[in-house]
């Protein structure tokens, strides 16, 4: 196989990666608090990718050390697999406790991870996750990943789920007590103008321009203080979409 062919069937093979459809129950979508790095949140939910629609358990997830580094930013070489090894490890240890009904439970991410000899790391998520990513029917959230990973912040990632979940409503209300909680910020940015210029605004300058929504929004006053936010949410259509926000994403992914 010539060096031409190669690189075609390697482009084709992340075109297809980057249209693969994430799947997530809006329960873990809009319920769960837990803190990722943009780098940690875009490892789950490229394993999320890897999800068949009829799947009824967790598969080993197969990804190349290439495409692990590809998306948390490591340079092959030097010590480049202890690096990878360490950030595995560091992901694979976090946890976060999940309320649902009164109930809470301490869930993680990742169940096992193995790195083989032939360049592949195999990692096989949690089993306390299957509720809410194995054959949903319902109350369910979608979007290609490409989405995610053109995003650089991690409250962009986060907001962007939040967004698309509410996508059908084209709006969302929500306090800022709560928004910083989904956020894991709750003892940042006391004032809201500091709030919306190191949070807000820039995630949502950056949803809306890398990815297929546009959002705009507001805070709603009571007394004297911001106490909300309402987000103004539309998918994008027509040459907005088709050109305008695929050059945006080329341009970033490379």
């Amino acid at each position: 196989m010539d060096a031409i062919t190669k690189n075609q069937i390697e482009k084709e093979r992340l075109s297809k990666d980057r249209n693969a459809l994430v799947v997530k129950s809006n329960v873990l979508l809009k319920d769960a608090r837990y803190k990722l790095s943009a780098t940690d949140q875009k490892v789950i939910i490229f394993l999320i990718s890897k999800i068949i629609a009829d799947d009824k358990d967790f598969k080993h997830m197969r990804m190349s050390v290439q495409e692990y580094c590809d998306l948390t930013n490591i340079t092959r070489g030097g010590n480049s697999d202890k690096k990878i090894k360490d950030s595995i490890k560091t992901l694979s240890d976090k946890s976060w406790w999940f309320k649902e009904n009164g109930d809470e439970t301490l869930f993680r991410w990742i169940d096992t991870a193995k790195i083989t000899k032939d360049g592949y790391i195999d990692i096989v998520l949690s089993d306390s996750l299957k509720p809410y990513l194995l054959e949903l029917e319902k109350n369910f959230t979608k979007y290609e990943l490409i989405n995610v990973l053109t995003l650089k912040s991690k409250h962009s990632i986060r907001l962007y789920e939040l967004f698309k979940s509410n996508l059908w409503l084209h709006k969302w209300k929500v306090s800022i007590a709560d928004i910083k909680e989904i956020l894991n910020i709750q003892d940042k940015y006391k004032e809201y103008k500091d709030l919306n210029k190191r949070v807000i605004a820039p995630s949502v300058k950056e949803i809306s321009k890398y990815t297929d929504i546009k959002v705009e929004y507001e805070p709603i006053r009571t007394g004297r203080y911001n106490t909300d936010l309402i987000f103004y949410i539309e998918e994008k259509r027509g040459y907005q979409m088709t050109w305008e926000t695929i050059l945006n994403q080329e341009k970033r992914l490379g």
